[in-house]
């Protein structure tokens, strides 16, 4: 088989790779964000309680 005809199915291969890839990172993302506004409400509460 030619490389010319193994070409496309390489490229959707590699945009299905790359899809997978950008939506692993945006849930990433999404759960680094979750984290920092979970710390951030730790540390509002700590610095409440030190004021109290």
């Amino acid at each position: 088989m030619p490389f010319g005809s193994q070409a496309p199915a390489e490229v959707q291969r590699l945009k299905d790779q790359i899809a997978q890839m950008q939506a692993s990172t945006v849930e990433q993302i999404a759960e680094v964000q979750i984290k920092y506004e979970e710390l951030q409400q730790q540390l509002i509460a700590d610095a409440a309680t030190r004021e109290a």
